[in-house]
């Protein structure tokens, strides 16, 4: 899955308590950690204690977090808020693919640990079936918050047909810039290559109905 920006924690709101910082650090930390070990030594040859050792926090902390230790992996790359906030910030008439475009460049440009961090969470999944699952219902999940965005964006209560269909289609596009952009190494910035995606689909499909809303 593309990698969405975290927020860090330097960055969250002043009256945001200290705890919530240390939550935010911890729940970090295991993730980290988990995709470190996960890409070393694939998922099954990594255990809850492997990874709370790596993050230098008990195993009671971590199911505090985590149900189980295939969630772990999945704690940033779920956090859609940045982004779903920027696409339902986009101006209604702006076409839906186009809002979706407009919103992923909106977020701030990776840093080089968010970047590494991208590239082992794809090698530690590719070690599991069971990861692999989560990754396809973390799919289904991103289409249905964006279709619901776009729906909400347009002032209807529920997505229609179109919602979906855009959201789909941007989620595809997204991914293919992500594939594309590790393949060359990770160099330059994720965002040229998603912009550069959502052009040629311009260019694919002129006439999309789906662009044109």
């Amino acid at each position: 899955m593309f990698p969405l920006r975290d927020t860090p924690t330097d960055d969250l709101d002043p009256d945001v308590g200290r705890r919530e910082h240390n939550r935010l650090r911890t729940r970090a930390g295991l993730n980290s950690a988990a995709a470190r070990l996960f890409a070393q030594r694939g998922y099954d040859g990594t255990s809850v204690d492997e990874i709370c050792t790596e993050a230098g926090v008990s195993v009671r902390t971590f199911f505090r977090y985590f149900d189980s230790k295939e969630d772990v992996l999945f704690a940033r790359q779920m956090d859609m808020r940045g982004f779903l906030d920027l696409l339902a910030g986009q101006p209604a008439e702006v076409p839906a693919l186009d809002a979706i475009r407009a919103a992923y460049l909106g977020l701030p440009r990776l840093t080089n640990e968010e970047i590494e961090l991208g590239v082992l969470f794809h090698q530690g999944m590719a070690t599991s079936p069971t990861l692999q699952g989560q990754y396809v219902e973390g799919f289904r999940h991103f289409r249905e918050q964006v279709a619901a965005t776009l729906a909400t964006r347009a002032g209807r209560t529920a997505p229609d047909e179109a919602d979906v269909l855009a959201a789909t289609i941007g989620q595809a596009t997204l991914d293919h810039a992500y594939t594309r952009w590790v393949a060359k190494g990770t160099r330059g910035d994720l965002r040229k290559s998603v912009d550069a995606a959502f052009r040629l689909l311009d260019q694919i499909t002129p006439n999309e109905p789906a662009t044109t809303r």
